[in-house]
């Protein structure tokens, strides 16, 4: 402990990934054809919160290697949230991109552009789960709007490509079997 530090005066010990290397990935699916919009490199420390960090496209450092292993991530995550059923819903952009690869979607208003818009469908209860990964000063101003009607809402949002396969994982895990509450001693018993 440092002077002036105790269990009630904790404190934050933080730091950055050297030499990591940060990516966002936009992609569309129908479960079949996936098509990456773009790959987005941080180039600021790996760490940095997105919204803060600075970002370019089309990437600089990644060999191809990398960019084919996010690709193939990405589309094995999309692939995933189609097997779990989920319809799309979207705005302009994303909805004429899946129009022309023949994907069925719904298309709702951006926030600005009138009704109905993603808010009304939130509260309509016509989203389970939402996936936003804005970028842009007005993109960003309404993610706030979103993430706190989806919250008020109780509909899960995600902002980023991994938090949104973590999500497939665990939403895939409760459809194979119902949620158990057991103590940490019969979690432990069961895996001997």
């Amino acid at each position: 402990m440092t002077a002036g530090t105790t269990v009630f005066r904790p404190i934050l010990i933080d730091r950055f990934l050297e030499d990591a290397i940060e990516v966002d990935v936009d992609c569309i699916s129908d479960g079949d054809t996936t098509v990456i919009g773009a790959v987005m490199e941080h180039i600021e420390e790996a760490g940095i919160h997105s919204g803060d960090s600075a970002c370019v496209i089309p990437t600089f450092s990644l060999s191809k290697k990398v960019l084919d292993g996010i690709a193939s991530a990405t589309k094995a995550m999309a692939r995933e949230f189609v097997k779990l059923g989920f319809e799309i819903i979207s705005t302009s952009g994303t909805a004429d991109a899946l129009t022309k690869a023949k994907i069925k979607v719904t298309k709702v208003f951006k926030i600005h552009e009138g009704r109905p818009n993603v808010l009304d469908r939130i509260k309509n209860g016509d989203i389970n789960f939402i996936i936003n990964t804005p970028s842009g000063k007005i993109p960003r101003e309404h993610e706030v709007v979103i993430r706190n009607a989806a919250l008020a809402a109780k509909i899960p949002i995600m902002t980023t490509v991994r938090a949104a396969l973590a999500s497939a994982n665990g939403i895939r895990s409760l459809q194979k079997r119902k949620v158990q509450v057991r103590s940490l001693q019969e979690y432990n018993d069961s895996n001997r």
